[in-house]
């Protein structure tokens, strides 16, 4: 049978993971697509005439994007370029 952890055992856990770098590496990328939204943001507050392209890019520079699925891009282009 399992051990029943106490809450503040439970609260613990992803300290540890935390601090041997496995959040870094394992969801590091969320970072960098975040960065590239924030471009995506300013462009559109800008109110740029491409914003749509600086969109498709940013949800492509990461092999790893998790935000739009690879059957979802061209649906989402699609519906940015019809309703802008």
């Amino acid at each position: 049978m399992a051990e029943i952890m106490t809450l503040d055992e439970y609260v613990r856990l992803p300290q540890r993971y935390i601090v041997s770098g496995g959040l870094d590496k394992d969801e590091g990328f969320k970072l960098v697509i975040g960065k590239n939204f924030a471009k995506v943001r300013e462009a559109v507050l800008k109110d740029a005439n491409d914003w749509i392209e600086i969109v498709t890019w940013a949800y492509s520079q990461s092999r790893t994007n998790s935000l739009v699925t690879f059957q979802d891009t061209h649906p989402l282009r699609m519906w940015m370029n019809s309703e802008p």
